[in-house]
């Protein structure tokens, strides 16, 4: 019986060392981001016909809370394509992202409603299903909530967070005519920040910056058992935090 255990056990540690040393590799053979971020837009007739009803019924939602469909795009990325949709809530200055992913292991749909302020300061509340591969970045504050799937309640939600974060900020709206560019903008510095702190390289390759061993290490394991779990627990927890 104890030899029986044993192999389990033997089985199991080999197949996480398996994981973790197989999968960072794929990652930094595969993984690269564009030298920059610019995206173009797709006809929104075809666009919406292509989704799914979940994101139809959201984009009908966000409609009625007020925001205004700005355009469609995508982003393809090595192991999924992101569709998205873009928002503005003209008057209380806030943006908001409607996502649907595309990979191997299905499809995925989820709201991001963000606020920018003039300090640079980023509130974001979403109900993305993926813990947050990217580091935390010091001047966002980020807060998910994976079971909320309605749209008006995930709004209820953010404004809670930011009666709470943004007292006394600025709050930022988009220019009209150029909200995508602003998109664009925040991706590219995000993408500085990964390079300044050793996520990818500081050479591109054809056109591309590639990750470095250190980011294709980190970016696996943090989506990886059992550090995954450890991340969605703190994530929640300060989710619940943020609007208490």
């Amino acid at each position: 019986m104890m030899e029986y255990l044993l192999f389990a056990i033997y089985i199991f540690l080999a197949y996480l060392a398996f994981q973790h040393v197989i999968g960072p590799i794929l990652i930094y053979e595969n993984e690269a981001a564009p030298f920059r971020y610019q995206f173009t837009l797709l006809d929104p007739e075809s666009f919406m016909e292509d989704r799914n009803d979940v994101f139809r019924a959201d984009h009908e939602k966000l409609l009625e809370l007020g925001f205004r469909f700005v355009g469609s795009s995508k982003l393809a990325r090595t192991n999924a394509t992101m569709y998205f949709s873009l928002y503005s809530h003209d008057e209380k200055y806030i943006a908001a992202t409607l996502v649907t992913g595309l990979s191997k292991l299905g499809e995925m749909n989820f709201l991001e409603i963000t606020q920018v302020y003039s300090d640079k300061t980023i509130l974001s509340v979403s109900n993305s299903p993926m813990i947050s591969t990217y580091p935390a970045m010091k001047h966002k504050k980020a807060f998910r909530f994976p079971d909320i799937d309605d749209c008006g309640r995930l709004f209820e939600l953010f404004e809670l967070a930011r009666s709470r974060f943004s007292q006394n900020l600025e709050p930022l709206g988009f220019t009209i005519g150029k909200e995508f560019r602003a998109v664009e903008n925040y991706l590219n510095e995000e993408l500085r920040y990964l390079i300044e702190n050793g996520y990818y390289s500081d050479s591109p390759e054809n056109g591309e910056f590639k990750l470095t061993i250190k980011g294709a290490i980190l970016f696996t394991w943090k989506n990886l058992w059992p550090w995954k779990n450890f991340v969605e627990v703190l994530e929640r927890r300060a989710a619940i935090k943020a609007i208490s």
